[in-house]
C-alpha cells in the first residue's frame, strides 16, 4: 500500500524527464488523500515543479476538489520558475475561479503573458481566454491582447491563439 509518505518522496526526486514515477504513485493513492495531500504541498510551496507537474496530472484525469482549486489559486503567486508557471497554466480550463482572488489570477496571468519563455506566453492568452470564460469583465481586455499577439509573437504563440479563437467561435464566445 502506498502512503502519504510515499508521495513526498516521490516528490522530493521529482525529475522532469522521468515523471511516470510520481504519477504511480499518485495513482495508488485514494482520490481524496491524494488531492488533499497536493493541496497542503501546494500551500507550502516546495517543490513547486514537481508539485504543480502533480497538479496537472491530476487535473488531466479529474476535476479539482474545491480545497484543490482554492490551493491552485492561491499559488499562483509563489509560482517564478518556467516550469512551474507552464504547469498550472495548462490547468486554468479545469479550474473554478474564486472572485477574493481574481486580482492575484489576473496578475499571474498578465505576468506570464510577459515571460521570455514562448510556451509560458502561450498558455498564458490560452489561461487569459478560460479565465473571461468565468469573468467576462475581462473578455474585451483577451480580445485586444489576441489582436497585438497576432501582430507580435512567435509563430507559435499565435497558432495557440488561433486555437482559441476557433473554440470562441464554436462556443460562440465574443473575443475580439
Amino acid at each position: 500500500m502506498v502512503s502519504s509518505a510515499d508521495l513526498s518522496d516521490a516528490i522530493a526526486v521529482f525529475d522532469i524527464e522521468n515523471s511516470q514515477d510520481l504519477a504511480q504513485v499518485f495513482n495508488q493513492l485514494d482520490v481524496a488523500i491524494a488531492e488533499k495531500q497536493l493541496s497542503a504541498y501546494l500551500r507550502q510551496g516546495s517543490n513547486l515543479q514537481a508539485v504543480t507537474w502533480l497538479a496537472k496530472y491530476a487535473l488531466s484525469k479529474r476535476l479539482p476538489s474545491d480545497e484543490l482549486n482554492e490551493s491552485i489559486l492561491l499559488a499562483l503567486p509563489q509560482l517564478n520558475d518556467w516550469h512551474s508557471q507552464l504547469h498550472i497554466l495548462q490547468c486554468f480550463e479545469h479550474l473554478t475561479f474564486i472572485e477574493a482572488l481574481d486580482g492575484a489570477t489576473h496578475h499571474f496571468i498578465r505576468h506570464c503573458l510577459c515571460s521570455d519563455n514562448k510556451f509560458v506566453r502561450a498558455w498564458a492568452y490560452s489561461a487569459f481566454y478560460y479565465f473571461s470564460l468565468q469573468r467576462q469583465k475581462f473578455r474585451d481586455e483577451v480580445g485586444d491582447f489576441f489582436t497585438l499577439a497576432l501582430k507580435d509573437e512567435a509563430p507559435s504563440v499565435k497558432a495557440r491563439i488561433r486555437q482559441l479563437q476557433k473554440l470562441a467561435l464554436v462556443t460562440k464566445t465574443k473575443m475580439s
